[in-house]
């Protein structure tokens, strides 16, 4: 066997190999999207987000936290500790709603899905581009799963 038909060979072998490998990940693990429901975004709609508030919701207060379908113009979004968030698009302002679980802490999926709502909402631009504000009480009234969420977001610069 000569060098080049070796070398076409092994080029060959390593090119299939990569692309079967990568067709059998995506089999095993079907690209996820961080929205359920509606997946037209605010940046597809060519709407400007003008403010995101992030709110917590006790998960047994979740349905009370944000006004009846059909009642509101915000665009919202439930971030649940288990499942994906579910999106419902309709105007500039976003209200991205934490459902809280039994824990004391957020969990690490529940975290990633809201970085994930805030990295689709703001794109390349940074959370300076808009308002960004955390709706909770006074401070010795927090429970302990608002203070974790509130410090995740000062640690990630999205509020101050």
């Amino acid at each position: 066997m000569t060098a080049e038909r070796r070398n076409a060979f092994v080029v060959f072998a390593l090119v299939s190999s990569m692309t079967l490998g990568a067709a059998v990940l995506l089999l095993l693990a079907p690209p996820r999207y961080p929205w359920e429901g509606n997946p037209l975004l605010t940046a597809e709609r060519r709407m400007a987000v003008r403010e995101v508030e992030i709110a917590y919701a006790p998960a047994d207060a979740a349905g009370e936290s944000a006004a009846p379908d059909g009642l509101t113009d915000d665009t919202t979004c439930y971030i649940y500790a288990d499942g994906p968030p579910h999106w419902t698009v309709r105007g500039p302002r976003v209200r991205l709603v934490v459902v809280g679980s039994e824990e004391r802490q957020l969990g690490e999926r529940q975290k990633l899905a809201l970085l994930d709502a805030v990295r689709s909402i703001f794109g390349r631009r940074g959370p300076e581009a808009v308002p960004v504000r955390l709706a909770v009480g006074a401070d010795e009234e927090l429970p302990a799963a608002v203070k974790d969420l509130r410090d995740f977001l000062v640690l990630k610069q999205i509020i101050k």
